[in-house]
């Protein structure tokens, strides 16, 4: 077994389960634990697993899948047997595991190519070949990203804009919002296209709606709706998808779980309405 990466050699693992917390406590002030038992997660497990190999382990929920991993990873240590490992050792035990939601994706791949031992030579120039790799693809994504951005400050301007008896102070004060915010092209162009169509679009949007009147949606849905609606019938070149789905992100952030599920239903329906792909 010289050739195996990992060796497992009749491993176990037990807990103590003490008869009360009082003998718990004895054992340890008086070092010599007494009134307990072994309970036993793991036991006489034997394995190896060779250079490009991979193994899965399956089993029930409670057979020691999760014991088994973190004795390889070095968070538990065996009660009896032996783990040997050769080479570096990555461990996801958990999904979010090490990364640190408060530092950007460089950051967090710089940090965990640390921990593991990489030196800041090595991490750079992996990094700097995984960029190279992904700049093609970011550049012809960076015209729909910046897109994305957009949607949200749009939101108001349309709002204001298609509400036909605004005070003018109001008009006054979407005008200030607008100086502090400027929009770029394509928001102005969202917010220009649904207040001038917005006769055409309700009618449009009530159908897929079935028993919803427009007028009695929720104000911010109807909002979301209206810019969807109008990117499905001129942008052309955005796939129905990205609409949907930037249309559910506005609904999580400004409305609710209930908002986004009527917003998809509606967007769905008025998809296959349109023939829309």
């Amino acid at each position: 077994m010289n050739d195996a990466v990992l060796e497992i050699v009749g491993a176990g693992k037990s807990y103590r389960d003490y008869s009360s917390t009082w003998w718990r406590a004895a054992g340890w002030l008086t070092g010599k634990p007494s009134h307990f038992f072994d309970n036993w997660v793991l036991r006489d497990i034997s394995l190896a697993v060779r250079r490009g190999e991979a193994l899965g382990v399956v089993g029930r929920n409670g057979a020691g899948k999760s014991t088994l991993l973190k004795l390889v990873a070095g968070t538990l240590t065996a009660t009896e047997g032996s783990v040997v490992t050769r080479g570096r050792v990555s461990a996801i035990l958990e999904l979010g595991m090490g990364f640190n939601p408060e530092f950007s994706a460089r950051d967090n791949a710089r940090h965990a190519c640390g921990l593991q031992g990489y030196s800041r030579a090595a991490i750079d120039q992996m990094l700097g070949e995984a960029n190279a790799t992904s700049r093609e693809r970011e550049s012809a994504q960076v015209n729909l990203l910046g897109e994305t951005t957009v949607r949200e400050p749009a939101l108001p301007v349309v709002d204001e804009w298609t509400v036909p008896d605004r005070l003018s102070h109001e008009f006054d004060a979407i005008g200030f919002y607008l100086s502090a915010h400027p929009l770029d092209e394509f928001a102005t162009t969202l917010a220009d296209g649904v207040a001038s169509e917005v006769a055409a679009l309700d009618p449009v949007i009530a159908d897929a709606a079935e028993h919803w009147r427009i007028e009695r949606m929720n104000v911010m849905d109807r909002l979301i709706l209206r810019l969807a609606l109008y990117e499905f019938v001129h942008q052309p070149e955005t796939p129905a998808k990205v609409i949907i789905n930037e249309a559910l992100e506005l609904a999580r952030t400004f409305s609710g779980d209930e908002s986004v599920r009527f917003i998809n239903g509606v967007l769905d329906a008025v998809r296959r309405k349109l023939q829309r792909e």
